[in-house]
């Protein structure tokens, strides 16, 4: 595929520009980067974890002087696991200003973040933060504000629920993914 640099038609030539697409976990993988939660998890730069907040660092996702990673980079560090690099590209010859994630999948996965933190801050003011076990079921009248969540997005016309596990007595709920996460 990489020798496949351009095509003739009609006496008229081609040249292909190869682009690489996907959610952020296949990318990774195609890319040779290990996990999206490790110290540096970034296809493109080598901010760590914790440096992402950091307003007065520069990086760049194209200038290597600012962090940004090269596919021979990535091959070099493989071999030493360093910066989260676990194995050579699979594409090398696609360069990672080539590598487009799928915004929808990164979206998604942001706003259940977004919505998990929302779910630990109810428990907190239900003051129930610490509970794991829930053998007398979930009393709605008990847990106030998760309660009324619960009725905000069921007014939306969001089927959600709260609902303990039969076996495992922990409270759960259907996180907004799809279907199979119904009680």
């Amino acid at each position: 595929m990489q020798d496949l640099k351009d095509i003739s038609v009609d006496n008229e030539t081609f040249y292909f520009e190869y682009f690489l697409g996907g959610d952020w976990k296949f990318l990774a993988c195609v890319c040779g980067i290990g996990a999206v939660n490790a110290d540096y998890a970034c296809i493109w730069c080598k901010c760590a974890r914790l440096d992402r907040c950091d307003t007065t660092k520069h990086w760049s996702i194209l200038d290597p002087d600012n962090g940004a990673r090269t596919v021979n980079e990535i091959e070099q560090y493989a071999r030493s696991r360093k910066f989260n690099c676990k194995s050579k590209p699979i594409f090398p010859f696609i360069p990672l200003s080539h590598v487009v994630i799928d915004t929808l999948h990164l979206f998604l996965r942001v706003s259940d973040n977004l919505i998990g933190h929302l779910i630990r801050e109810l428990k907190v003011c239900d003051s129930i933060e610490k509970k794991t076990k829930y053998s007398d079921g979930f009393c709605r009248e008990k847990y106030r504000n998760m309660s009324r969540y619960e009725t905000f997005l069921q007014e939306l016309g969001i089927p959600f629920s709260w609902y303990v596990g039969k076996e495992t007595k922990q409270l759960e709920y259907r996180d907004l993914t799809g279907p199979e996460k119904e009680n």
